[in-house]
């Protein structure tokens, strides 16, 4: 029975060890969102143009948003076309693992 309770004392006190270290081997980049680019910001009705995010940081996730317009695609690279002559803005919004969020938009002009 000595033995037995040896063991499992060894295998909890491992299985501790390997679990401390995994969670120390997580490199946990900060959020940082340098900008937006687009393919053509004057452009002509029907075109599409592509917009990209410049973000690091763990675990980011896009929500895209605009206020006309046909929006297609998800992650860092989204494509934008719109049939209407004006001028028009796409918001990106970038939210790390651990809920930090950083907005950055850009306008485009559709003649």
């Amino acid at each position: 029975m000595y033995r037995l309770n040896k063991i499992f004392l060894l295998v909890a006190i491992s299985s501790l060890f390997v679990s401390c270290n995994k969670e120390t081997d997580e490199q946990v980049q900060p959020l940082v969102f340098n900008g937006l680019t687009v393919t053509s910001s004057n452009f002509q009705t029907g075109t599409t143009v592509t917009i990209s995010a410049d973000v690091s940081g763990t675990n980011v996730i896009y929500h895209w948003s605009y206020n006309s317009g046909e929006l297609t695609g998800s992650g860092d690279n989204v494509n934008y076309s719109n049939d209407t002559p004006g001028y028009y803005t796409v918001i990106c919004t970038a939210e790390d693992g651990a809920g930090n969020l950083e907005s950055k938009d850009i306008s485009m002009n559709v003649y």
